[in-house]
């Protein structure tokens, strides 16, 4: 199995499912999206390891983000989890960060609904249709958000 690397393939949209396994994933997405799905080795074991080994320069993306560990605050890691020693920002990284989670958060559920990280995105796309623009979708440790999806959003 080789290691993922998103800047060596060719893509217009990339969704990352943070913590999203595979053998369920594999399960599912027929039902959600077309082509042929490949097992890739991630970079990291978590979020910021993943983050800090996956972007390493700048780039000129627009990051769609559900977690304020990718902000467009200047906050590295280890000021937004004290848990990570890693000094990593968004803002040396990403042209334009949107804040999803700022606003989009929502209690009753414990996480951001995918809806608002979806609505993040179509709005970005009509300010600039030419940018790439990764989209960062909410942690699957919220279970229950399959349940009580089906009534939001």
């Amino acid at each position: 199995m080789r290691y993922q690397n998103i800047f060596e393939e060719s893509w217009d949209i990339l969704i990352i499912l943070d913590a999203c396994r595979f053998d369920f994933f594999r399960e599912i997405y027929q039902d959600y999206f077309s082509g042929e799905l490949e097992k890739r080795k991630s970079r990291g074991s978590n979020t910021g390891e993943w983050l800090t080994k996956t972007f390493t320069d700048k780039y000129d993306l627009t990051y769609i983000s559900s977690n304020p560990y990718v902000n467009s605050f200047g906050l590295t890691l280890s000021e937004c989890n004290p848990k990570f020693s890693y000094d990593w920002k968004a803002t040396n990284h990403f042209s334009h960060t949107i804040d999803v989670w700022l606003d989009g958060w929502d209690e009753s559920i414990g996480t951001v609904h995918p809806h608002e990280v979806n609505m993040a995105y179509f709005e970005s796309q009509n300010k600039d249709k030419n940018k790439k623009n990764p989209s960062l979708y909410p942690t699957t440790f919220t279970i229950f958000i399959s349940k009580l999806g089906r009534h939001l959003g």
